[in-house]
């Protein structure tokens, strides 16, 4: 059965939570969170991060840096997302098995794509760059059956 979860460790781990949590809130004592904490939580509709907390922040459910220059988790359980115009980095793993994602669009500000950051998205179908990318990590977008555009705005590439 679906739960609700206050965190109160020092750290989140890698693949800490797992099928089972639909709401994630974070507090203030969260220095890391592993870098697969995430993966596999297809129920996890948001994340909420205390107000003091100072490494993290949510917007919309959405998990990101204090300073909201990368995105770090998109709930696997959401279906759309608009970025801040803050965000520079998406983080390795930031939308994994996102399977309600169909289609995003990057800022200008994106610089960098992390690794496996939108893998096993398989049903997103269309990913618009509006910046200049300078890293694509191994395994960006693989396993993502149903994409067929990925547009880089005005020659931006």
């Amino acid at each position: 059965m679906p739960v609700e979860s206050t965190a109160y460790a020092l750290s989140i781990a890698s693949v800490a939570y797992v099928l089972c949590i639909m709401v994630l809130d974070v507090e203030s004592v969260y220095p890391t969170i592993g870098e697969k904490a995430f993966v596999g939580s297809r129920k996890l509709k948001k994340i909420g991060v205390g107000k003091n907390n100072p490494y993290f922040m949510d917007s919309d459910g959405v998990l990101y840096t204090r300073d909201q220059r990368q995105i770090l988790c998109f709930p696997a359980g959401l279906k759309e997302i608009k970025l801040p115009t803050a965000v520079e980095k998406i983080g390795d793993y930031a939308f994994f098995c996102a399977l309600g994602l169909k289609k995003i669009s990057l800022p200008k500000s994106v610089k960098h794509i992390g690794k496996s950051s939108f893998e096993s998205c398989r049903n997103l179908c269309e990913v618009e760059i509006k910046g200049k990318i300078y890293y694509i990590g191994k395994s960006a977008f693989i396993d993502c059956r149903k994409l067929k555009k990925l547009e880089f705005l005005k020659g931006e590439m």
